[in-house]
């Protein structure tokens, strides 16, 4: 065997040129589709990572009147979903915004998620230390229970990993928090492309952004985002309906606020929150052009060695004129292309490591955390030199936009 393989190598180097462009033009087919493929599994296929059986976890988006689809809900539309729903688990909600860190004189910013007492609860994650929200800290009361949890990222660049982070606080848009747990590595937040380093209860938004409680106010403040686990057993289109029916009853109980405003469930790769709002049609359409480039690769290969095959024909008339087997003669060939095949797959993946983070070039500019991970050891995409000199401004809100898919 090690015989035939090195004879293999030598027929190879005899014909440089033909070996170096098949194996270029493999390694190109190979590396664009498992770029291609990474990008898809990452964005669309596991859109959130560190969660517990994440593919029961559905977007609940309401919609504007007319059927314009806005994503915004109120706390009261939430608790009434979360309360009255028999196919779902659970229903969280939760918004994003950038806070101001430490003092003020040397503040810094960082993004954070105001979200529902059960958030983690519904998303099945478990802390790597500490704790997450207790039942108490789970109610309705703004400003009386000022705790955080923090990622590991941030308990590594501002703690330095320390054993005793629990109990310390930290200072949050002039607001002492203190910190009862720390998220896992792989848990980003909830919102797709996006990496959170901060978790607040929703009843301290009031307090940290001087503005009015969510509580019961049902028409002024839409701007939660709101995601939901089936139960097990429970189909998406049975859900969907229920929530439908649910919607429709808050229309007719609160005309004023409510009438016209529908809701549905859509699984998290179709979700109007995340980056897969954005380019999810794209990586559609570079799937297909992906798979399209690699039957036109396969086709060149196949010429190219057919083409040296047929030079070679005075090779094999001789190889079978001395005594060699048929049977011999197409394994040689077999290895030949096996050998081949390797060398450009191994080319391939190493390409793929390279274009995998071309993927920030199809992304609008944003001043916002983006974070994308796909599979290669991962990936981040942090704001540029020119969001440094914008983190010296007051934290503002932002939403992601959302194209018409």
């Amino acid at each position: 065997m090690f015989s035939e393989l090195k004879y293999a190598v030598r027929s190879l180097a005899k014909t440089p040129w033909l070996t170096a462009v098949v194996i270029i033009t493999l390694a190109v087919g190979i590396g664009a589709n498992t770029t291609v493929f990474s990008w898809v599994r990452g964005v669309l296929l596991n859109p959130l990572h560190g969660v517990a059986d994440g593919q029961r976890l559905v977007s609940l988006e309401q919609s504007s009147p007319g059927g314009i689809p806005n994503n915004n809900s109120s706390y009261p539309d939430f608790r009434d979903f979360r309360d009255s729903s028999h196919s779902l688990a659970g229903v969280l909600a939760y918004q994003f915004a950038a806070l101001s860190l430490g003092e003020e004189s040397q503040a810094e910013r960082v993004w954070g998620q105001f979200v529902s007492g059960n958030f983690f609860d519904v998303l099945g994650v478990r802390p790597v230390a500490g704790r997450f929200f207790q039942a108490d800290e789970q109610q309705e009361a703004p400003g009386k229970y000022p705790v955080a949890v923090i990622s590991v990222r941030f308990w590594r660049r501002h703690f330095h990993s320390d054993p005793q982070i629990i109990g310390k606080t930290i200072r949050v848009n002039r607001q002492q928090l203190t910190v009862i747990g720390v998220a896992p590595t792989e848990f980003l937040g909830t919102v797709t492309g996006l990496s959170f380093d901060l978790w607040v209860p929703l009843a301290m938004d009031p307090f940290l952004n001087e503005a009015p409680d969510w509580f019961e106010n049902r028409g002024d403040r839409r701007g939660l985002r709101l995601l939901a686990r089936l139960r097990p057993g429970v189909s998406l289109p049975e859900a969907r309906t229920e929530i439908r029916t649910i919607a429709r009853r808050l229309a007719q109980s609160y005309p004023r606020t409510n009438e016209g405003i529908g809701a549905t469930l859509a699984p998290m790769d179709q979700s109007s929150q995340g980056i897969q709002s954005l380019i999810g049609r794209m990586l559609e359409t570079l799937l297909g052009a992906g798979a399209i480039l690699l039957l036109i690769v396969c086709a060149n290969v196949a010429n190219l060695m057919l083409v040296r095959a047929t030079t070679r024909q005075k090779e094999f008339s001789i190889r079978l004129a001395l005594g060699a087997t048929r049977r011999r003669v197409i394994g040689q060939l077999l290895l030949e292309s096996l050998l081949l095949a390797g060398l450009s797959g191994l080319a391939g993946v190493l390409l793929a490591r390279q274009m995998t983070s071309w993927l920030r070039f199809f992304i609008p500019a944003e001043h916002l955390p983006l974070a994308l991970d796909f599979g290669f050891g991962g990936f981040a995409i942090r704001p540029g030199p020119g969001a440094a000199d914008d983190s010296q401004r007051p934290p503002q809100r932002f939403e992601w936009a959302r194209r018409d898919r």
